[in-house]
């Protein structure tokens, strides 16, 4: 409701896709608003935050780019570009020029052990960005993927989802295959509004991508719905 980044992305994320169902759950006598244009406006919103760099900050008014919400709005950019909605091409490759160099930059060799693992998170999200974007990186993927046993779940999904969309689906399918369902836990404030929903989300959507009639569909479908409170998750990711 407050129109920051993040929520301004959390908003307009689920209309890419609210086409289909919106005829179906609705009656049709219904008034749904006007989603393109309310994709269009979040567009423009999102931009609004946009620095000299290609990152974001979290309202139009500040200047400091806020990295984990950066890359989750030049997601829904990917995403959005996708899906047909016009975004400023200048924009869109300052955003990735920004998503790349979060790649290319080097990380301290003495870094604590979580630290290293919210980096590897950004990473991993980075290459799937990237990869909507039709330019992933084949050497970050199989870095990620030698890594495994070291990433948070979190991690792991995101990095399987790049390796679906870099055109790598059976090294996706051999990582989410060691994946057991997500252990409920308390949500992580301040990273990537990090908890179990958002994990099991995520592998999800990887196996959505992959194998939509794979047996952990279902199995997480059921953990989002034992994880609903009074119709709602508790995060907007």
């Amino acid at each position: 409701p407050y129109g920051c980044l993040e929520q301004t992305v959390s908003g307009a994320f689920p209309l890419l896709y609210a086409g289909e169902w919106a005829d179906r759950l609705l009656p049709s006598d219904q008034a749904i608003g006007d989603m393109p244009g309310m994709v269009a406006h979040a567009i423009s919103r999102v931009l609004s935050m946009q620095q000299e760099n290609g990152g974001l900050a979290l309202w139009p008014f500040m200047a400091k780019v806020d990295a984990e919400s950066s890359i989750y709005a030049i997601h829904f950019l990917a995403e959005a570009k996708a899906a047909g909605y016009v975004v400023p091409e200048a924009a869109y490759e300052a955003a990735l020029k920004w998503v790349r160099g979060g790649l290319d930059r080097a990380m301290a060799p003495d870094a604590a052990e979580e630290d290293w693992r919210r980096d590897m998170q950004m990473r991993a999200y980075s290459c799937l960005v990237l990869a909507l974007a039709g330019r992933p990186d084949a050497g970050w993927n199989a870095r990620l993927r030698e890594q495994a046993d070291r990433l948070d779940y979190a991690t792991r999904a995101l990095a399987a989802s790049a390796l679906v969309r870099s055109g790598e689906p059976r090294q996706a399918v051999a990582l989410m295959d060691a994946m057991a369902l997500p252990v409920p836990r308390s949500r992580t404030p301040g990273r990537l509004l990090d908890s179990d929903v958002r994990d099991a989300a995520l592998l999800l959507s990887a196996w959505l991508d992959v194998d939509p009639d794979h047996p952990s569909v279902a199995r997480l479908a059921q953990v989002l719905r034992d994880r609903q409170r009074d119709g709602h998750w508790g995060n907007t990711q």
